[in-house]
């Protein structure tokens, strides 16, 4: 059995009967390593294993290759402000930790990298700032130069960044070298750029880092993320612009959520809608997917709702901020619900109990933009 980092390099090998706990497999790791086993998050096939059980009872076999997420802490809430400010908090707590303050204008988005090294900021100046998620050090400034950055979002393993802009403009970033992705073939250079008629509000990567699906007015789009960039599929339907899109982890699946009030499940490789959705009561601000695809999470009005993918029935309702929910997502375990609020709060649910275990109240009364990775795998209660 192999450790894998997310770049592919091993981390650890083992040798282990299939009785073994997944909690003794996270101390063997500590022991190589030295990464407390509160700190791993370990995958297979999509899914984060759980700590309570064998190996042979997460179907992991002999020869097969695991991943490991590291927390920097143990949850960590990463939220954005229309004071231009981002701030990340202790979950446990609700302590702040780190203020990353720079930006000339309005706050769009704040992101996480999936191994917690950084965080990127995207605002109205037209710039995204990337920032040491340790020191609150702002490392380098991104200027799209295609105005207001509406979205953000580092791939799995951390090492690109993809933009939307209010030009219709989406662009990959390399992180590392602080330019946009480029490949020189011969005598022809190509930069990733896929550009839309309309403000691109929403994107997300798939788990391969393969495509990219993009949000912009009232179609969702899905591009390969090969030099020079092409489209792969895209998905028509909505009447009012989409507001957020998401994909399962295995990428076969997108979720759409639009200002109709529909929120849409699509298959990725024909663009065919397989379900749909209607929120009757309130304006429909955003939706998240779970990893697997089973639950969808939506922001309509002052509360979220959780349903089930495959029927659209409401499982549970988390209700108690004072003004509208702008965003939701889960964890990456689908254990724990993040709402943020035109109210200024954050809070954290727990999905099985529908209980809110923990609210981040930030004193400048705005809106919340919460990171879509910007929380752990799980909370300690």
């Amino acid at each position: 059995l192999s450790v894998d980092k997310l770049d592919g390099t091993e981390l650890a090998s083992f040798e282990l009967e299939p009785s073994m706990s997944i909690w003794d497999l996270k101390t063997l790791i500590n022991n190589k390593s030295g990464i407390s086993p509160d700190r791993q998050r370990l995958i297979s096939n999509f899914s984060i294993l759980s700590a309570g059980e064998t190996l042979r009872e997460s179907g992991i076999k002999d020869g097969d290759h695991l991943q490991i997420i590291v927390s920097p802490l143990n949850h960590l809430v990463l939220a954005g402000y229309n004071d231009r400010c981002a701030r990340l908090w202790v979950a446990e707590t609700g302590e702040c930790l780190i203020t990353f303050e720079g930006h000339q204008q309005r706050l769009r988005a704040a992101t996480a990298s999936p191994d917690g090294s950084m965080v990127a900021t995207a605002s109205d100046d037209g710039t995204v700032k990337l920032w040491n998620a340790k020191s609150g050090e702002c490392v380098n400034t991104l200027d799209s130069g295609n105005g207001p950055v509406w979205c953000a979002a580092f791939s799995p393993p951390s090492n690109y960044l993809a933009t939307g802009s209010s030009d219709g403009t989406a662009t990959i970033w390399n992180v590392e070298k602080g330019r946009r992705l480029i490949r020189s073939d011969h005598d022809s250079t190509f930069v990733w750029v896929a550009r839309h008629k309309d403000t691109v509000q929403s994107l997300a990567w798939s788990s391969a880092c393969d495509k990219v699906a993009i949000a912009a007015g009232n179609e969702a789009f899905l591009w390969s993320t090969n030099l020079p960039a092409y489209l792969t599929s895209n998905f028509i339907g909505h009447t009012g612009p989409i507001t957020a899109v998401s994909l399962s982890a295995g990428g076969q699946t997108v979720l759409t959520a639009s200002e109709d009030n529909d929120v849409r499940l699509w298959d990725a490789a024909n663009g065919v809608c397989i379900n749909r959705f209607e929120t009757r009561d309130n304006p429909l601000r955003f939706a998240a997917l779970t990893a697997d695809g089973h639950q969808i999470l939506t922001a309509s009005g002052s509360v979220c709702m959780l349903l089930e993918a495959a029927t659209g029935e409401c499982l549970r309702v988390f209700a108690g901020h004072d003004g509208a929910v702008n965003w939701c997502e889960f964890s990456l375990d689908g254990v724990v619900a993040v709402t943020a609020s035109e109210d200024g709060s954050v809070r954290l649910w727990d999905v099985s109990e529908g209980e809110c275990v923990q609210t981040f109240d930030y004193q400048h009364r705005g809106s919340a933009i919460l990171s879509r990775r910007a929380i752990s795998a799980s909370i300690c209660r």
